[in-house]
């Protein structure tokens, strides 16, 4: 099994991210694979599955990290037919930009989904 690794643009908040991508074999359908996303104040594992939309693309990233808020425990991320990028987490809503988006932003640019 290939794994993907990739550092993430540094941000406001974050000057050294980066992802871990690890692709699902066929066996699990839409599970896309697991995707882990660090940097020095953060540190998360996410099951990724993508699901139809009527335009675009979108992924389901499900926590698996322990420990976390039940509130918090997965994010939808929508790529629009433009490449146009949002997610539903509270991060995005505030600054328009988040972790998620630019750990799949990366896997897409390097056709890893």
């Amino acid at each position: 099994m290939t794994v993907y690794t990739e550092l993430l643009e540094p941000t406001k908040s974050e000057k050294h991210g980066s992802i871990i991508w690890t692709p699902a074999g066929e066996e699990y359908g839409h599970r896309a694979g697991t995707l882990t996303i660090s940097g020095t104040k953060s540190f998360a594992v996410y099951d990724v599955d993508e699901f139809p939309c009527d335009e675009g693309r979108g992924f389901m990233l499900l926590k698996k990290t322990p420990g976390t808020d039940a509130t918090e425990d997965h994010y939808s991320v929508h790529v629009g037919s433009d490449r146009s990028m949002r997610c539903e987490c509270r991060g995005f809503y505030s600054h328009h930009h988040c972790k998620h988006v630019s750990a799949i932003f990366e896997l897409l640019k390097a056709k890893q989904l």
